[in-house]
């Protein structure tokens, strides 16, 4: 995994599961990939993360969902069946004025 900063090793020291840590490192790639393609925001299948994860769909939603109220990850756009992926946006380390 390319360095992280300071926020993005606080977030995932707060994850208690190697299912957790297998997750953030996934979607740091995906958001890394989507920097490198000059895009701001990543598409994130429930069926592959699931696959790759060995976990079921809905697993990966909840598991997703605590990824965004711990401010990991923010859902830009929701899917649309047998179209698109949801998109995120990576937010672990960046400061947001209050």
């Amino acid at each position: 995994m390319s360095a992280l900063c300071d926020g993005e090793r606080a977030a995932l020291s707060e994850l208690s599961t190697a299912t957790e840590c297998e997750a953030f490192r996934l979607l740091h790639a995906f958001a890394q990939h989507a920097e490198h393609t000059g895009e701001d925001e990543f598409p994130a299948s429930l069926e592959s993360l699931g696959e790759r994860l060995d976990m079921s769909v809905p697993g990966v939603s909840k598991l997703l969902a605590r990824f965004r109220e711990r401010g990991i990850i923010e859902r830009t756009r929701a899917h649309v069946p047998n179209k698109w992926a949801a998109r995120y946006r990576w937010t672990a380390g960046i400061e947001r004025p209050f």
